[in-house]
């Protein structure tokens, strides 16, 4: 799993429970505490941090998973890979969603080499709802 996983967990956590807390969610699971967006890890690792976040936070690990699911579209929005998109000529988050397959043939080319591309479907359901 990429170092971009991460980071995504790492900012939602962050922003909606404090540095400290991602800080002893580290501790608690033994990882570092910065993750290279571009470097693999053991998807082990993941798992890990999601099964003692979802105990720290008291929540199932599926609300957890499901709250970073919704999180990642900000966090790509606001975050390092914003400038990517707007670059590649994206407008919404709409074009994003309907692009991803390709989008990662793109990132598989150019900075994430064994990226295993995902197949995913999006259907828009009317203007503003996909």
């Amino acid at each position: 799993m990429y170092g971009i996983i991460f980071h995504i967990f790492k900012d939602l956590i962050v922003t909606k429970q404090g540095e400290e807390k991602w800080k002893e969610l580290c501790k608690v699971v033994g990882c570092e505490n910065e993750f290279v967006e571009t470097q693999n890890y053991k998807d082990e690792d993941m798992f890990a941090m999601v099964e003692a976040a979802a105990k720290m936070l008291s929540v199932t690990e599926t609300e957890l998973l499901e709250a970073v699911g919704y999180w990642s579209p900000r966090y790509f929005k606001n975050g390092p890979f914003a400038k990517l998109f707007e670059m590649i000529g994206y407008r919404s988050l709409g074009e994003v969603l309907q692009n991803v397959n390709s989008l990662h043939g793109h990132l598989k080319a150019s900075s994430f080499p064994e990226i295993q591309k995902p197949n995913i479907r999006v259907t828009q359901l009317n203007e503003n709802i996909f």
